[in-house]
């Protein structure tokens, strides 16, 4: 992904008369003509940055040029670090990009709409009908498009853009579908092989839904493809029809090799949802078994899923943390039935043995919880009176349920809430209603 965006980027910087403001964490690209977010902006270049350290220099910097101080982080920088930062700055989004890509082109074959219209590349004596159906296809009264009306400087940059000699390493093409002499469709290539990038698609509004923007887009992979381009990357936004149709052409091709990052992520959440539902079943099943060993193999199973739960969402400190529980289950359950006590430099290298593992996986400030939800667990077994295990074991849970939430793992959340409240029920039952008794 990195190369592609670099494509971008540069592109932008050869064909589009931007600018940038080099910085050892990022960059600043601004463009003279256009003045919108979406052609000025600080592009953040890794993710061990401390964004509250340099958003007061991004700020100066980019209020010298006269414009509105923006940040750009992509997907495949993104850490909980990063968003954390950005949730204590209480930076707002403004929108998020979606970058999808194409490999294996040469097996695409073509495809035809229930429009009858032609494509052609832009000439000289196109180039103004290209322009104005560009700024005439992204306009806000269409709710599939989550753009506003371009600025007038977009105008005069694409103006200029056909007067570049395009003899760069970086080569630009512009496409426009045109029906009855109507412009009904465009789009912008700018590509240097093996990479492609597409940009500035339309159709226009009567004639969406009805194949035009997937016609468009087999006829320029195919053109692409006799270019010897093996990747194209579609860059857009968010709920903007050119992605569905993207989505459809990798599903008419049902080749598995192809990624988009943003379907990717939502299967895995929901898998991991899944696992979480398992959690649940398998704490239920421990409430309601008579036999320990039943017990204890149930629970191993909640922790098991739970680590897979964890994993799929990334938050790996959890996930290692319940694969260390289940260890010391085993350990425990050794001492237990050898009817042996527990000597105190086992318990002292379990509670060395979480700080480690928090530490190897840390990534940010949330990953303490877990750390310190095992040293809590760890503490349950040195208690002799049932008093202070439940009391360790609400303070335990109850940092998990924290935990599960701001790493949306809300299944896990609800079977560690429910363990919260019985544990609950059980300090009333047992501790406070038998005090009162008393």
């Amino acid at each position: 992904m990195e190369d592609m965006i670099k494509l971008h980027l540069n592109g932008n910087l050869q064909l589009f008369f931007s600018n940038t403001i080099q910085n050892k964490n990022y960059d600043i690209y601004y463009n003279n003509i256009i003045d919108d977010e979406y052609w000025n902006y600080a592009y953040i270049k890794n993710n061990q940055v401390d964004l509250r350290k340099i958003i007061q220099d991004i700020k100066s910097k980019m209020n010298e040029i006269n414009r509105k101080p923006v940040i750009y982080i992509t997907s495949n920088i993104m850490n909980e670090k990063l968003k954390y930062d950005i949730e204590k700055l209480n930076l707002k989004l403004l929108y998020t990009d979606s970058w999808m890509f194409l490999d294996n082109i040469d097996k695409l074959g073509t495809y035809k709409s229930s429009v009858d219209f032609s494509i052609h590349k832009v000439n000289e004596n196109l180039q103004a009908k290209f322009v104005q159906a560009v700024m005439d296809g992204f306009s806000e009264d269409n709710p599939e498009d989550p753009y506003n009306n371009l600025p007038e400087g977009y105008r005069i940059s694409l103006e200029r853009s056909f007067k570049n000699d395009n003899d760069g390493k970086i080569k630009m093409i512009n496409y426009i579908g045109i029906k009855n002499s109507e412009p009904i469709s465009t789009a912008t290539v700018i590509f240097s092989q093996p990479r492609a990038v597409m940009y500035n698609i339309t159709t226009s509004k009567k004639y969406k839904n009805k194949g035009v923007c997937k016609q468009m887009m087999f006829h320029i992979i195919n053109d692409l493809n006799k270019l010897n381009i093996k990747q194209i990357c579609l860059q857009t936004e968010k709920g903007y029809y050119t992605r569905r149709c993207l989505c459809e052409i990798r599903i008419q091709r049902k080749d598995g090799r192809n990624c988009i990052y943003e379907r990717r992520r939502i299967e895995m959440f929901i898998v991991a949802q899944l696992f979480g539902i398992l959690t649940i079943i398998s704490n239920v099943i421990a409430m309601q078994m008579k036999n320990k060993k039943q017990i204890i193999f149930c629970y191993i199973l909640a922790n098991f899923f739970s680590s897979i739960n964890f994993m799929l969402l990334k938050s790996y400190s959890g996930a290692i943390i319940c694969l260390f529980a289940i260890i010391q289950t085993f350990i425990n359950n050794f001492f237990e039935k050898n009817e042996k006590k527990m000597p105190y430099t086992l318990i002292s290298l379990y509670i060395i043995i979480s700080i480690i593992l928090g530490a190897i996986t840390f990534r940010t400030y949330i990953d303490i919880l877990p750390i310190i939800c095992s040293i809590l667990y760890t503490l349950i077994i040195i208690q002799n009176k049932e008093k202070n295990i439940r009391k360790i074991a609400l303070i335990n849970i109850m940092i998990w349920v924290v935990y599960d939430i701001l790493y949306k793992a809300y299944t896990a959340s609800i079977s560690d809430s429910i363990t919260t409240i019985s544990t609950i029920i059980g300090i009333y039952r047992f501790d406070i209603k038998k005090e009162k008794n008393i």
